[in-house]
């Protein structure tokens, strides 16, 4: 594929194999601009998702963000050693997730959201 970083065009190539059918995601970083992607491997080979399809997640006070979500998401919130801190659903028509009352202290976190048609991670910080 081909990135357009603004002063010039990025070429790479991706490989690997699987033998499991569902979801993987692999970010691609030059300086501090960042392109996301989602493949889905099934028995009939793989699809790649842009960025635009991507969830997007941002904080804004004690509440978590998801842009572009579009179907009801479980979510699995995990500390950086992988333990569960908090699970459940976020809404496709409300797309936030409080998280002022939850025991979460500072630090860094990944989000897992999976629906029927979405599987993704995403890091947050919370300061």
């Amino acid at each position: 594929g081909v990135l357009n970083f603004g002063d010039g065009l990025l070429k790479y190539n991706l490989s690997g194999t699987t033998t499991i059918n569902g979801w993987a995601s692999f970010a691609i970083q030059v300086g501090n601009q960042q392109c996301i992607y989602s493949v889905q491997v099934t028995q009939n080979g793989s699809s790649i998702q842009t960025a635009s399809d991507n969830l997007e997640l941002y904080k804004a006070g004690s509440t978590i963000h998801i842009n572009n979500l579009k179907e009801n998401v479980n979510y699995s919130i995990y500390d950086m050693t992988g333990k569960a801190k908090m699970e459940g659903l976020v809404k496709k028509t409300e797309n936030t997730i409080d998280i002022k009352y939850t025991g979460l202290t500072s630090g860094t976190y990944f989000i897992l959201l999976q629906g029927e048609k979405t599987s993704q991670s995403l890091k947050f910080i919370l300061d």
